[in-house]
C-alpha cells in the first residue's frame, strides 16, 4: 500500500520526522459524534451489549452516568445526563466508550499512529455493525503532551520559543512572586478543520483531564485538540481518513513548537 500524503501546514517540512522512542503522551483520544438518533431513544443497552461482543481485547465493562448541570434563575441545579459504557483493555492503557452521540477511543500508552488508527478501525466497525448512523456532525483527535522532569520545565525558556510558553516567560523582579499555574491557548482555522493549542505549567497536584492522573511535581503541557465539525458518512475509511489530517496538523504543529533540544532532553528523561 502506498504512503498516504502527509499534511504539514505549518512546517511546509515533510523531510524532518520526530520519532520519540516513549512519546511523553498520558493521553491521546479520538471521538466520533452524530445528531441524536431515532434508534436510540429506547435506550442504549441493548446496543451496547451487541457492541460489546465484538470488541476484542477490552475485557472490562463499566457504565457510568454522567452529571447534567443546568444554569437557572435559582442557581446551579444538577440532573443524571447520558449513560456511558465504557470498555477497558487487560492492562487498562486502552479504553473505549460509548454514549447515545459518540464513541470514543483512547488510551494512555500511546506508541503510534498505526497502531492507534487501528484500533479505533476494529471500534468503528462495531459501531457500525450495531447501530445504523447515517452520519456524523463532528470528528476529534487530541494529543496531550506532558513533561514532568523538574530540570526539563526549569529549562523550558531555554529550549522552547516565548510564544509557546506564554506567561510562563515572565520573569518578576521581586522574589515574592511564585508561578504556580500558567496556560495559554490559540484556536487555528485549517479549512474544514481546526485546531485548539494549549500549553503552559502546571502546578503539582493538577491536571488537563480526569484521565491523566496528576502528578507531585510541576509539569508543562501541550494539549492538541484538533476537530472537523462538518457533516459527513458514517464510514469507517472516510473517518479514518479524516482522523489521519488531524493526526497530520496535531503532529506537525508539534514539529512547528519542539526544538531539537527539547526532544534530546525529553529522550533524556525516559
Amino acid at each position: 500500500m502506498p504512503e498516504r500524503s502527509r499534511y504539514r501546514p505549518f512546517t511546509g517540512d515533510t523531510e524532518r520526522r520526530i520519532r520519540l522512542s516513549h512519546p511523553p503522551l498520558p493521553l491521546v483520544l479520538c471521538q466520533v459524534r452524530w445528531p441524536e438518533l431515532t434508534e436510540l431513544q429506547g435506550g442504549l443497552d441493548a446496543h451496547a451489549v451487541a457492541m460489546g461482543a465484538m470488541l476484542d481485547g477490552y475485557p472490562f465493562h463499566d457504565q457510568n452516568q454522567e452529571l447534567a448541570v443546568t444554569i437557572t434563575p435559582e442557581g446551579l441545579t444538577s440532573a443524571p445526563g447520558e449513560v456511558v459504557h465504557q470498555w477497558h483493555s487487560q492492562d487498562r492503557t486502552w479504553h473505549v466508550a460509548l454514549s447515545r452521540r459518540s464513541v470514543a477511543v483512547f488510551c494512555t500508552n500511546y506508541s503510534s499512529f498505526e497502531l492507534f488508527s487501528e484500533r479505533l478501525g476494529s471500534v468503528l466497525t462495531a459501531v457500525a455493525a450495531t447501530i445504523t448512523i447515517p452520519g456524523i456532525e463532528r470528528v476529534g483527535l487530541r494529543y496531550v503532551n506532558r513533561v514532568v522532569d523538574s530540570q526539563t520545565v526549569a529549562d523550558l525558556e531555554e529550549i522552547l520559543d516565548r510564544a509557546v510558553l506564554g506567561f510562563a516567560s515572565v520573569k518578576a523582579i521581586s522574589s515574592d512572586v511564585t508561578r504556580l499555574t500558567s496556560l495559554n491557548q490559540v484556536v487555528y482555522s485549517l479549512g474544514t478543520d481546526r485546531l485548539q493549542a494549549r500549553s503552559g505549567v502546571l502546578a503539582p497536584g493538577e491536571t488537563v483531564d480526569p484521565a491523566i492522573p496528576p502528578v507531585n511535581l510541576p509539569s508543562w503541557i501541550l494539549d492538541l485538540d484538533s476537530f472537523r465539525e462538518s457533516p459527513g458518512p458514517f464510514d469507517r475509511e472516510t473517518v479514518i481518513a479524516a482522523v489521519g489530517r488531524l493526526a497530520d496538523i496535531n503532529y506537525d504543529f508539534f514539529k512547528f513548537v519542539a526544538s531539537d533540544e527539547y526532544i534530546r532532553k525529553v529522550e533524556e528523561k525516559r
